[in-house]
């Protein structure tokens, strides 16, 4: 029985180590070691003595001896490594169901908001300050000294041609140096002749149009001055065609 035990612990020892599973053990103990151990794994292992398949070894329902088990150190057989395999299957992932949707609410547009229209607003009126009104002015000029009538003169259309002649009387004032012809027409004012020469009495106006009214005027001036110091009445003509 001692015997036993002690191979029993060798065996335990050799299970351990893993030598047993690797079959490197002698002989005598690797054939031991596989007829205990080959039947309760799910590998082989190996067995230098084959022999018939048997099942678990007749232990003789011997009293042991209680001394040599107290003697003998205590074996502790580890179980046998098993691995376990996991078949897994994959199987197209079931269809997720959609989250369940709320009710749409359907809120109704509120109506549209009319604004009346509003009229339009008069003009503000408007102040207008006058200013107060200036007095006005009167400019006081000395009365003019209307000059005098000092000659006679006569105008009238040429019955051979197209043309005006005019004479006049020779009253020559005593600070006069000129005559002047005047004339006002469609052409407005000219001065159609000058004489500087003071018996000079007539003069024949040929830049005349027919159907043209024209109005002739004499008058004397003084050297070196725009003023009249006489004048004859003025004359008017009526040109018509020949």
């Amino acid at each position: 029985i001692v015997g036993k035990v002690a191979l029993g612990a060798g065996i335990a020892a050799a299970a351990t180590t893993g030598a047993g599973t690797a079959g490197v053990l002698p002989d005598a103990m690797q054939h031991e070691f596989a007829r205990a151990v080959d039947p309760i794994v799910p590998f082989g292992i190996t067995d230098p003595q084959p022999g018939p398949v048997l099942g678990p070894p007749h232990v003789d329902p011997v009293t042991p001896d209680v001394g040599a088990l107290r003697e003998a150190p205590p074996t502790t057989v580890p179980a046998p490594a098993t691995t376990e395999v996991h078949a897994t299957t994959t199987v197209g992932a079931a269809p997720t169901a959609p989250p369940p949707t709320e009710p749409v609410r359907v809120v109704p547009a509120p109506p549209p908001t009319t604004v009346p229209e509003r009229e339009p607003e008069p003009p503000a009126p408007t102040t207008t300050v006058k200013e107060p009104e200036r007095p006005a002015t009167t400019t006081t000029r000395p009365p003019e000294t209307p000059t005098p009538v000092t000659f006679t003169l006569g105008c009238a259309q040429n019955a051979a041609a197209m043309s005006v002649t005019c004479s006049w009387t020779i009253v020559v004032p005593t600070n006069a140096d000129r005559y002047l012809l005047l004339r006002i027409g469609p052409d407005g004012n000219r001065t159609v002749g000058e004489f500087h020469d003071l018996a000079t009495s007539s003069f024949v106006d040929v830049h005349v149009v027919a159907g043209a009214h024209y109005q002739y005027m004499l008058v004397a001036r003084a050297p070196g001055s725009t003023a009249n110091v006489g004048r004859s009445p003025s004359i008017a003509v009526d040109v018509v065609a020949r």
